[in-house]
C-alpha cells in the first residue's frame, strides 16, 4: 500500500472547515475517487464559549467504497 501526503493552496470557498483541512483520495482500477474529509470545526468553540477549544473531525464514506466494489 502507498500513501502519498501532497500539501495545497488553502479552499478559501469552504467556511465550513476552520483552518487546517484535509480530503481522503483512493484510486480504484486506475480511477480517483474522493471518498473522505475532514479538519478543525469551530463547534465546541460557539458550544463552550472558549476560542482555545480546538475539534478535528473527519469521515470515510464507507458506502461509496461500497458502492465501487460492487461496480468491479
Amino acid at each position: 500500500m502507498n500513501v502519498d501526503v501532497k500539501m495545497n493552496e488553502p479552499n478559501w470557498d469552504n467556511h465550513y472547515y476552520q483552518g487546517l483541512q484535509f480530503t481522503i483520495k483512493t484510486t480504484i482500477q486506475g480511477k480517483e475517487h474522493f471518498i473522505g474529509d475532514g479538519g478543525f470545526v469551530n463547534w465546541t468553540q460557539k458550544l463552550l464559549g472558549r476560542k482555545k477549544e480546538r475539534l478535528l473531525i473527519s469521515a470515510i464514506g464507507l458506502d461509496r467504497l461500497l458502492f465501487l466494489f460492487k461496480q468491479r
